[in-house]
């Protein structure tokens, strides 16, 4: 049996602490992890970790709202992000070889802020593909918008948010931005949405990409 702790990267000590066999204390923590948001490691905790644990890893914060919404369909399980921490490392990580293997991953936490779970789901889903935003460029006209959704529509996504958005690009007279919102299929669905607008002739920017974009002043 090999056991293998767990870290948020914006809450490290114990993986610093494990790495240099002796306990390291940060200055600040940054995680959605609260549970584990530990600046200075407990010497009982340590001792423990340093006899009996084979490693220690990290994994990204947005890595945890997917796994959060897996337990939450799949299991029927509300888990906090310290609790499903243990999950976003095997199935996101790309830092723990499991194929083939028996692996158990230990759901320590469900004191889930009933308040943070619709945007733990939305962060979620976004991660997983089955909703995103564009941003989409289109000549001003009276059926202009409409024949957009009509579009987003007819490829299948579901609108569930719609905004003109004309201050965030330097854009002509004649052209309006509209920010949509999406719940989709996944990643494939997402990319023939975008395709199907692009043919109306509409210039578009997924949320990711819009950074480099913006107007700055």
């Amino acid at each position: 049996v090999k056991v293998i702790g767990v870290q948020s990267n914006g809450a490290d000590a114990i993986v610093q602490s494990f790495s240099k066999k002796q306990k390291v204390c940060t200055l600040k923590h940054s995680t959605i992890a609260d549970g584990i948001a530990v600046n200075n490691p407990g010497d009982v905790a340590l001792d423990l970790i340093f006899q009996n644990v084979d490693d220690v890893i990290t994994v990204l914060d947005e890595d945890i709202p997917p796994a959060i919404l897996l337990l939450l369909e799949r299991c029927k399980l509300s888990v906090e992000p310290a609790g499903a921490i243990s999950l976003a490392a095997a199935l996101y990580s790309n830092k723990i070889d499991i194929k083939g293997k028996k692996v158990l991953c230990l759901l320590s936490g469900g004191n889930i802020d009933v308040l943070s779970i619709d945007g733990f789901i939305q962060l979620g889903l976004k991660a997983r593909h089955r909703s995103f935003a564009i941003f989409v460029v289109i000549q001003k006209g009276p059926d202009s918008i409409k024949n957009l959704l009509d579009t987003i529509g007819e490829a299948g996504g579901q609108v569930v948010e719609m905004a003109v958005v004309n201050s965030i690009l330097t854009i002509k007279a004649n052209e309006a931005m509209v920010c949509v919102r999406c719940e989709t299929n996944g990643l494939e669905h997402c990319d023939e949405i975008v395709k199907q607008i692009e043919e109306l002739g509409c210039t578009v920017y997924k949320e990711e990409e819009l950074e480099k974009y913006i107007t700055k002043d």
